[in-house]
């Protein structure tokens, strides 16, 4: 999900994300023709910048958009018109940019994968915190019931020796090193 299409409607961070593609590339454009003199050897590497913004913002459809609408103003402004010694450069900038665009489309679905799993984990480790929070309070309970009682262990029921909802002997398991650790 791009950062467009968490905060907006799906139909505004469709045209946003589009826009953004089709802006990046006019800009790129202007600021190529600004300066054509320095660019003239580079022309394509703010194209390259375009694409790049594109699919990181947007995705690989708007990123695969930018690419073709840089070859489509590479092609008019720079060559005025497709030369067959043209198509072989204009087809490894097409390809490029498919790759570009694809690439940054995989690293975003990665990254949003990653958030979810740290999501999830995070809401185990709350939910297991609670859970050890009353298990503990539960057996500082008991602690203190057996010492008012001269020393006289409590029975409890079978309920009880579940501890908190963890079936039995799982939390023995594994605290039998430390049988303390959670009254202290």
């Amino acid at each position: 999900m791009s950062k467009f299409e968490r905060s907006t409607r799906p139909s505004t961070a469709f045209v946003l994300r589009y826009g953004l593609a089709v802006l990046s590339v006019a800009a790129a454009l202007s600021i190529t023709q600004l300066l054509r003199a320095y660019f003239e050897t580079t022309a394509n590497s703010l194209f390259f910048c375009a694409i790049v913004i594109s699919s990181w913002f947007g995705g690989l459809g708007p990123g695969l958009l930018a690419g073709l609408l840089s070859v489509g103003v590479i092609d008019y402004f720079h060559t005025l018109g497709v030369n067959a010694e043209d198509v072989p450069r204009l087809a490894v900038f097409l390809v490029s940019a498919a790759s570009i665009s694809w690439l940054s489309g995989e690293q975003r679905r990665a990254k949003e994968s990653l958030r979810q799993a740290r999501d999830e984990l995070e809401l185990k480790v709350q939910e297991r915190t609670a859970e050890l929070r009353q298990i503990n309070e539960e057996l500082r309970a008991d602690r203190r019931t057996e010492e008012r009682g001269g020393g006289t262990p409590v029975k409890r029921s079978s309920a009880q020796t579940g501890t908190g909802g963890c079936p039995p002997g799982e939390l023995r398991s594994r605290c039998a090193h430390r049988p303390y650790s959670l009254v202290r």
